[in-house]
């Protein structure tokens, strides 16, 4: 299939292994947490309050919450999603903190 892409094997295989230690790096130094019931139940209020009509349909009193999933169905998702975002800032943290120890010269 990575083939049909016209992707190499070795290729993929550099890719993956980037990844992989992208992952290691942010879990040994990231720190974190797995976010608690609380914060995804306000996440959860976050994201379907900001869903395209909903607030201006609840303030006309005609909101239609067969759209909007139930929190205990999306849970999972909604942990999952969470803590990526929090690896991402994690991440992006532990690039600024090596990029001002590190001495970098950029030509342009």
């Amino acid at each position: 299939m990575l083939g049909e892409q016209g992707m190499a094997e070795e290729q993929v295989r550099e890719e993956v292994g980037r990844l992989l230690l992208i992952d290691e790096l942010v879990q040994e130094q990231g720190q974190v947490q797995a976010p608690s019931e609380e914060e995804l139940r306000a996440y959860y209020e976050e994201l379907t309050g900001s869903v395209d009509g909903a607030d201006d349909a609840a303030a006309t009193g005609g909101a239609d919450d067969s759209s909007v999933p139930a929190f205990d169905d999306v849970q999972e998702q909604l942990a999952e999603q969470l803590t990526r975002e929090r690896e991402n800032e994690a991440l992006a943290t532990i690039l600024e903190e090596l990029e001002e120890d590190a001495e970098i010269v950029r030509n342009l």
